[in-house]
């Protein structure tokens, strides 16, 4: 996926009360490529479809929206689309992003695509097998929700933390910093202490690795 156009990002900062504070280092993470790459969305998007061409059961509908689910005996059983087709699966899962109009009662502020690809994994690693063998796996639904909802209440948490202690004063019409917060200060002063955010921005609390069988890999 690096072989594509991307811009490596090994610090962030800001510029605040005139002063450019330095508030998080991502070289030292514990990853082969310790930066974050920005990448344009056409390019990450056909990177995956290009991938997942290879299996013979991924089909791509572009321009295709999901309009309401399709529900059996209690269980959604699949979607039907803005093109008027009903779309049958044994699973489905609501990836459609922050607006989604299936998902419900995740927390609402959460950051980075990687919590949705570490949700992703998390998923392969618990039910792919189980999926492959036709097995229903509506008993191990639970299981991947327990796994991931910590991770994402605790990120949750840092953001609002970082929100009020950092953000909310930046952006305070009603009065003009002096001065940096406190948390900024810190976290520019003391060169070790943005290892933390870079941690939590980059990988979060619980990274997953994947670990499922590729039934087609070569």
């Amino acid at each position: 996926m690096l072989l594509r156009p991307h811009d490596k990002v090994q610090h962030l900062g800001a510029r605040i009360a005139g002063r450019f504070e330095k508030v998080a280092d991502f070289r030292h993470l514990p990853v082969a490529a310790p930066f974050i790459a920005l990448m344009p969305q056409w390019e990450f998007l056909d990177f995956v479809a290009r991938v997942a061409r290879r299996y013979p059961g991924f089909e791509l509908r572009r321009s295709c929206a999901g309009e309401s689910l399709l529900e059996e005996g209690g269980r959604v059983v699949g979607v039907h689309t803005s093109a008027g087709d009903d779309v049958q699966a044994r699973l489905v899962i609501a990836s459609d992003g922050r607006d989604s109009r299936f998902r419900a009662g995740l927390p609402q502020r959460v950051i980075g695509i990687h919590l949705a690809v570490q949700d992703a994994v998390a998923a392969a690693n618990l039910l792919a097998a189980a999926l492959a063998r036709g097995e229903d796996v509506d008993a191990r639904l639970p299981d991947v929700q327990a796994r991931r909802m910590r991770p994402v209440q605790w990120t949750q948490g840092v953001q609002k933390l970082l929100q009020d202690a950092v953000i909310a004063p930046v952006l305070n019409e009603g009065a003009k910093l002096q001065k940096p917060p406190l948390a900024v200060r810190v976290l520019d002063a003391v060169p070790l202490s943005r290892r933390l955010p870079a941690r939590v921005g980059g990988m979060g609390f619980r990274p997953e690795h994947v670990r499922s069988p590729d039934a087609y890999a070569r």
